[in-house]
């Protein structure tokens, strides 16, 4: 099976697929009753693993104690977006290709049955916190968009492009959507994510042309429209349309655009954007022991704390290119390693990578044992959890460069005694608890994989 073909099938089960390659897909299954099989297959692994989330999203809410991060809770339209998304691809199935053993034939759409297709627009609105409106343009999460202007007072509004490209945009501000492509931002500050075949996504400025050339970058506008670009990861094209001056700028750096449209070079400060982080991660909350470690630098540095925890994201977006193997992916209680649930998630699918992490600091004296506790929320479903050396080491550098959990000591210790490590996994896979016991002079690591397929809303014609 060649890795284009693969390609093609990791983009019809997230529905990124061009009219060409659609054609070449379908073209490739009718050629051959195993390809058509091998397809069906793909498609049925993929809609059982969606069905099983989407189910689980249906029951109750976890609860947690001592709050921390307090974000608005997200509504039920993500879980019915995967709904919709499994009974879809399940209808996908049913009408077009289905294996029913040697001599499979592959079966045409029936006259007057129309399938699935993605909403009109470009763009979903992905989540929004305390956002308040300007200018009647009040908008909700899960809504589509095309060419759109959105004036923002105050909040947090995160938008996910079709092409992959993760827009977070903090108010006040005015941010025009002008294509797939192409937007542009009058004021405020944003962070943008662009992922491998997204290169290109451009945002405007008042005093600049920013050209992301993969990963990750943000702007933020003085009152005048002077524009400060920082990149923090990747390369970024900063131009000045009046003069056509060009500037590339690489992971660490940042450029400072005057009002009077020169370009000068500034000292990299990822600081003002702090507080919008959360939001672009996917972060809904935090309780407890918790504190959210900021992406930046990318070099992760362990942090010694005897009282918090800490969470990294490690990476963006990456879709797997190979299996990746979790150790719980079950919602429940895991008190000892008999209640682990090893899964393998299949190569082809979207997920982001988050590293749990505390180090203590202090000596205890034996027995003596310190317990940290706390919830972490996502406003995606989490895929599984990897804790044990094994798993860790064979994660480590998949998702960034960050070799993270090689080392014995790092795992987690599930021996149901008091002094081992306890976690929860809540029923809608959203929400961690953790309760990790702090042995002396060891770092515990933990990493969440969440799935990061793109919120598609799909309705019929």
């Amino acid at each position: 099976m060649s890795s284009e073909i693969d390609e093609l099938i990791n983009g019809y089960l997230d529905e990124s697929l061009t009219e060409r390659e659609q054609r070449e897909l379908s073209d490739w299954i009718k050629a051959d009753p195993t390809n058509a099989k091998h397809f069906a297959k793909a498609v049925m692994l993929h809609d059982r693993l969606q069905g099983e989330i989407s189910a689980a999203a249906a029951n109750a809410e976890f609860a947690a104690d001592s709050k921390v991060v307090e974000f608005p809770k997200l509504g039920a339209h993500f879980s019915k977006r995967m709904i919709q998304l499994a009974a879809a691809i399940a209808l996908m199935l049913t009408v077009l290709y289905w294996p029913t053993g040697p001599g499979t034939k592959v079966v045409e759409i029936p006259r007057g049955v129309e399938a699935p297709h993605v909403e009109k627009g470009f763009a979903t609105i992905a989540h929004v916190i305390d956002v308040e409106f300007g200018e009647g343009s009040e908008l909700k999460a899960g809504q589509r968009l095309g060419e759109h202007t959105i004036f923002m007072n105050s909040g947090v509004l995160r938008l996910q492009f079709d092409s992959g490209v993760e827009v977070t945009v903090q108010g006040p501000a005015k941010y025009e959507l002008r294509g797939p492509a192409f937007t542009k931002l009058s004021s405020g500050l944003l962070t943008a994510n662009v992922p491998p075949g997204a290169e290109g996504f451009r945002v405007d400025t008042p005093t600049a042309e920013v050209t992301d050339l993969g990963t990750s970058f943000g702007i933020r506008l003085d009152p005048d429209g002077a524009s400060h670009v920082s990149v923090f990861e990747g390369e970024v094209e900063v131009e000045e349309p009046d003069s056509g001056e060009k500037k590339l700028l690489k992971e660490g750096e940042e450029i400072f655009v005057t009002a009077e449209h020169k370009l000068e070079s500034a000292k990299f400060d990822a600081k003002p954007y702090e507080n919008i982080w959360p939001v672009s991660s996917g972060i809904v909350g935090s309780t407890g022991a918790f504190r959210l470690a900021p992406p930046w630098p990318k070099r992760l540095v362990f942090i010694s704390s005897d009282e918090h925890v800490f969470l990294f994201p490690d990476g963006y977006r990456r879709r797997l290119r190979h299996p990746l193997s979790v150790n719980i992916s079950v919602p429940g209680k895991v008190v000892t390693e008999a209640q682990l649930s090893p899964m393998v998630i299949p190569p082809g699918h979207p997920v982001r990578s988050f590293i749990i992490q505390h180090q203590p600091v202090a000596n205890l004296p034996r027995p003596q044992v310190k317990r940290m506790q706390g919830s972490i929320t996502f406003d995606r479903p989490i895929l599984g959890l990897i804790v044990l050396q094994d798993e860790l080491r064979d994660s480590s550098g998949r998702f960034s460069k960050r070799k993270v959990g090689a080392q014995p000591r790092n795992q987690l210790e599930f021996t149901g005694i008091p002094a081992g490590d306890r976690l929860t996994l809540s029923e809608d896979r959203r929400t961690l608890a953790i309760d990790l016991a702090s042995p002396n002079r060891s770092t515990d690591i933990l990493r969440v994989i969440v799935d990061a397929t793109p919120p598609r809303r799909l309705a019929r014609r």
